[in-house]
């Protein structure tokens, strides 16, 4: 796929991905105390927003965005994440509110 610069997607995406997590505080622990906390649950996560680019390795969005734009392609964008593919479980289109 090449490089993906286009009017942002009308409709918001739940992007469903995995993340690394550190456990504990930086300090001294018991080896069997981190073992019992060793659960998939922790690295799940789920994100909605609109993409604006989209390339080989990564996927960027944003979770909010201004109603008012310039024109198809340049809106005020806010919390911008992006995610690397490898990392994306599922990817969901929503339908948008009728209004």
């Amino acid at each position: 796929m090449t490089d993906m610069v286009a009017p942002m997607d009308e409709e918001p995406t739940l992007l469903v991905w995995l993340d690394s997590m550190s456990h504990g505080n930086g300090g001294w622990g018991r080896l069997s105390e981190y073992r019992k906390n060793q659960t998939p649950d922790g690295l799940r996560h789920e994100s909605v927003g609109w993409i604006f680019y989209e390339d080989a390795e990564s996927v960027s969005f944003c979770s909010s965005r201004g109603v008012e734009h310039v024109n198809e392609s340049d809106f005020n964008i806010s919390d911008i994440m992006q995610i690397p593919k490898v990392a994306i479980l599922e990817r969901i289109t929503l339908a948008p509110k009728k209004r």
